[in-house]
Formats: structure tokens, sequence, C-alpha cells
């Protein structure tokens, strides 16, 4: 009887255990991991941010040095030319006076001859102090006035003349307004306008001066004080603008991170050429050229944190691939 039960239970115990066991159903609660969406969320916890590259202007300028002028000798040279004016006409006066009494032989001849070359050597003297005049200012500054009204100005501290040197072969097809500071304090710059351009040649570069006007001068524009000035020349170029704080350098080489991909960023470096600082919307940056365009995504924040990621995972300190696009590259300036 017991050999019946014990055969009875093997055959129940062995269909069992042979049949495979059905895999457990997964909670609705747990999900698979999405690496795409994980790669963003890494991102976004270690303040990793990007914008879109916008375009400024690049405005070619030139920096120039000179020295605001001592008006002493200006005004001494304009009393010598009034006064010789003054004297020419007095002359010219009695000459006409003592030529209608010629006429009537009412006059000798010494006295008239006198007064004849007492009117000629007034002409004359006149002339010489406007010649001197010439020479220092040129022709702008005297006609009109103009430098009647400029000595008043400067006299009352309402005005400096600045003498701008330029470089020996540079020339300008116009006179844009100049940004002029004292060399001792160049942040504090103010508008200067042309006035006249100089006779002679600059005595320190040797080439050509020009003479702008500084209305209401600082006090470190007195008359000669040595200055610098920024004149803008040619037509504005539009070109990327990068901030600072996308920019990094590495092995001597500037570049930015690039980002491509919306669900899962794609960062590529792209390697950059500064051209010119600049401000554009209250943010410090560049103006540049290289594999990034208007419209592109930049990394500005955590760009670091993105460079440290990258050391960290190339092992053997190999540099990370550039990727530079025929398409991304910026083209050649463009002329407004």
């Amino acid at each position: 009887m017991k050999t019946y039960l014990s055969l009875a239970l093997l055959a129940i115990v062995l269909p069992a255990a042979e049949t495979p066991a059905t895999p457990e159903a997964k909670s609705p609660d747990v999900k698979a991991t999405d690496p795409k969406a994980a790669l963003a969320q890494q991102l976004k916890a270690a303040g990793v941010k990007s914008a879109v590259v916008e375009n400024a202007s690049l405005q070619k300028e030139v920096t120039l040095t000179g020295q605001v002028v001592d008006p002493w000798p200006l005004v001494s040279s304009f009393q010598e030319w009034v006064s010789a004016q003054i004297s020419a006409e007095t002359a010219e006066q009695e000459l006409s006076r003592l030529k209608k009494l010629q006429a009537n032989n009412e006059v000798s001849a010494h006295l008239f001859q006198s007064t004849e070359a007492e009117a000629l050597k007034t002409r004359l003297a006149t002339s010489l102090a406007y010649q001197k005049l010439l020479l220092n200012l040129g022709p702008d500054l005297l006609q009109q006035g103009r430098l009647e009204n400029l000595l008043k100005r400067i006299s009352r501290g309402e005005s400096a003349l600045v003498r701008l040197d330029l470089p020996l072969g540079l020339t300008l097809d116009e006179h844009p307004a100049a940004k002029i500071a004292s060399v001792f304090n160049p942040t504090q710059s103010q508008v200067g306008n042309w006035v006249s351009d100089a006779p002679a040649a600059s005595p320190m570069t040797q080439g050509p001066a020009l003479f702008y006007v500084v209305e209401k001068p600082q006090a470190a524009l007195r008359p000669g004080a040595t200055v610098q000035a920024t004149l803008s020349t040619g037509k504005a170029a539009s070109l990327a603008f990068v901030p600072d704080t996308a920019l990094l350098r590495t092995n001597g080489k500037t570049f930015v991170y690039r980002e491509t991909g919306e669900v899962s960023p794609h960062h590529v470096r792209c390697p950059l050429q500064l051209l010119q600082r600049t401000t554009l919307h209250d943010i410090d940056g560049w103006l540049v050229t290289g594999a990034i365009s208007a419209g592109d995504k930049i990394v500005v924040q955590g760009a670091f944190t993105l460079l440290s990621w990258e050391t960290l995972e190339n092992e053997d300190g190999a540099e990370a691939v550039v990727e530079t696009p025929e398409s991304q590259k910026t083209p050649a300036a463009q002329t407004k």
C-alpha cells in the first residue's frame, strides 16, 4: 500500500517540476530608462544652457594719437592779424583822403608818398599775419569767423582744439566723429568733431594731421595734454556674436560648443577666430569668424562642464574630434 502511494505522489511531483516557470508580469509603474531623456536631464542638472547665435556689426576702427592745442600762440597770431587789418584800413582811409587833396594840389608830394608807403606796408603786414594763421590752421577755420568764435570758447573753457596725427600712408575719405581721451585716462573719452585738416604734416608721424573740437572738455583735456582717439572707418560688416561665457581655450585654440538635436543634444567643438570685443543686449563678448553662423545654437552656460566631461571620457588624452562642415563655416564678412 505504501508503495502505491509513493508512486502516485512521485507521478504528481515530476510533471510539476518539468513545467517551466511563467515569467512574472512587469508592474505598470516600472518603465525602461530613456538614455536620450536621461542625457537631457543630466545637462539641465549640470546647468548647461544654449542660445541661438546672433549677428552684430563690426566697425573697422583706427587708433590715433595727438595733443590738445595750446591756444595762446593762436590767440597771439589772431590778435596780430586783427591789428594788421585795423592798421591797413586806417592807412587806406588816410590815403583816400590825401588822393582827394592831391587832385586840388592841397597836399605835398612827400606827405602823399609817405602815406602811400604806409598803406602798402600795412597791407603786407595783414597778408603776412593771415598767411601765418593759414600755415598753422588751414583755410577752414579762417572762414566765416570760425576761428574767432573757437578762440572765445577755448578761453572760456567751453571747447578744446585737438590735433590728431595720422600714421604715414593713412588717408581718410571721410571725417567721422572721434572718441578722444587723455592717455592717462583712456576710459573717460569724449566725442570730438572734425573742423579742419592741418596744413602741415605731423611732426610725430610725418603723416597728415586733423583738427578736432571737443565741447565741454574734461579737466584731463587741458592744453598740451597728450591724447589718443578712436575713429570708425569704412562700412560696417555683420559677423557672429559670441558671449564670453561660451568661449573656451585649450592647446592655444579658441572654440565653442555647437549644439544640435532637441531631444538628445549633441555638442561639437567649433574653432573660432576672435576679431573685436563688443557688447550685444548688455552682454559682453566677441565678434568672430569660424565654424558658426547666425542661427546656430551654442552652449552659453556650462561650457566648462562639457569640457570636463569630454576630458574624462578621453582616457588616452587625445583631443576631441572637431567638426567644421563647410555649411557651418561663417562666410566672409558682408558689408551692410
